[in-house]
């Protein structure tokens, strides 16, 4: 405890410094202050353009529809187009994360003309897609469990506030002063939507719904920049020139930003579309024509095999093993490379409707066959093949996590590569009895 004499000398000084570095407000409204040093300090009152405020909501929004569709995309993927996709998802996420940011902070009207570094600005937009695919990787890397969404997720959100404070910095012709404790809870609600991202992403599985979802996240992600708004106090400059109006006004640049931002995620979108259907029905033609001669008439019991056209030997292929059904050696056709090659019922981890056609994962990657998920049920019926949703079929020899979402589950599978498989609330029970559960 300070002597009466050193208090009586230090505690005006020390509430001086305090006040000058970080600013006071009441009710909500800047208003000056005697900071120290002997110099009065004319903090500025703000307001904001709603009309832009309420864009930049919509711009997260629609950009964590965006990612989040890509991500959910991912598990019917693999290789190549699983690496585009995981990287559109990132971007999508990323540039939608800058785009709010910098629109909210052009929707700040100020009593005095601002701009923004030019280089700075672009160091905070590089931030933001760094720290969003840096999350992306651990969270699809790692099997995301409590404290690695917990690490993970604040990482990505400290990530995130040092971008939005980045692009504070980058404003000229004004000084920011913060409020100590509404930057924390900037970064903690950072890192609360952070967290809520990854585990929507990694966590939740492909059957949550989307647009929910989305909605969530860009809120959670405007909720931290306007927390950070929060903190922050504006003072002009001292040395500051009187300055003409900028070029472009903050409306017209905002709506650039967003014209920007609406279409990268419309390009992004644009690989969730699936192929024409002409190209689609030629591939199901060719596999129909390969399958015929490749397996004969399986009504027949016959199987012909010619040499050459099984393409090359499949992920896990072993020259001995077989499905046998009566005597009926059963293997998928399933198109790679322009080939046909054949699995085993072993080899298949899961499979997924997709229109009249399937997507089947080998626990690396995803191939494309003809069968349709029915016509694949009744082919595998007797090997341990359960259909676990209308749309998915599963391999319980690959189950390795059952947790349930809601009133429904997902299903992990032990591949190489992290595959989910929703479970629908009818075929829940069944499926633990199956699994012994």
């Amino acid at each position: 405890m300070l002597p009466h004499g050193v208090a009586h000398f230090a505690k005006p000084r020390i509430r001086q410094a305090w006040v000058a570095l970080f600013g006071r407000r009441q009710s909500g409204r800047l208003r000056g202050c005697s900071g120290g040093f002997g110099r009065t300090r004319r903090f500025m009152q703000f307001t904001y353009d709603y009309g832009l405020a309420i864009l930049s909501v919509v711009i997260a929004i629609q950009g964590s529809y965006v990612g989040l569709l890509l991500a959910k995309s991912l598990s019917g993927h693999s290789g190549a187009a699983w690496k585009v996709r995981f990287g559109a998802a990132a971007v999508s996420l990323g540039v939608a994360i800058w785009a709010m940011h910098f629109i909210g902070m052009l929707a700040v009207r100020l009593d005095i003309p601002v701009g923004y570094d030019v280089l700075l600005t672009l160091v905070s937009a590089l931030v933001a897609a760094l720290v969003v695919g840096a999350g992306l990787c651990c969270g699809r890397v790692l099997r995301l469990g409590r404290w690695s969404l917990g690490i993970g997720g604040a990482a990505m959100g400290a990530g995130i506030a040092g971008m939005h404070y980045i692009g504070m910095a980058a404003l000229t012709g004004v000084t920011c002063t913060f409020d100590p404790v509404m930057v924390s809870a900037s970064v903690a609600v950072g890192m609360g939507s952070s967290m809520l991202g990854l585990w929507l992403l990694f966590v939740r599985g492909p059957g949550h719904n989307v647009l929910t979802s989305a909605v969530a996240l860009g809120a959670a992600i405007s909720g931290m920049h306007y927390t950070a708004m929060a903190a922050a106090t504006f003072e002009p400059l001292s040395s500051v020139q009187p300055v003409t109006a900028p070029a472009m006004s903050n409306d017209m640049l905002a709506i650039i930003v967003a014209i920007i931002a609406f279409a990268i995620s419309a390009v992004f979108f644009l690989t969730l579309l699936p192929d024409e259907p002409g190209e689609e029905m030629d591939a199901r033609e060719g596999a129909e024509h390969w399958s015929t001669r490749v397996f004969g008439d399986m009504n027949h019991g016959e199987l012909a095999v010619p040499q050459g056209m099984a393409g090359e030997t499949p992920r896990g292929w072993n020259a001995g093993s077989s499905a046998a059904q009566g005597g009926e050696m059963i293997r998928i056709p399933v198109n790679k490379d322009g080939k046909i090659i054949l699995l085993a019922p072993e080899q298949v981890y899961a499979a997924r409707a997709d229109a009249h056609y399937t997507s089947i994962f080998d626990g690396e990657r995803t191939y494309f066959c003809s069968l349709s998920i029915s016509e694949l049920e009744d082919r595998v019926r007797r090997a341990d093949f359960v259909r676990v949703h209308r749309s998915h079929l599963v391999n319980l020899r690959h189950a390795q996590t059952l947790r349930r979402n809601g009133e429904q589950g997902v299903l992990e599978l032990d591949g190489d590569t992290p595959y989910q498989v929703p479970v629908s609330r009818t075929r829940l029970k069944p499926l633990k009895v199956a699994l012994g559960v």
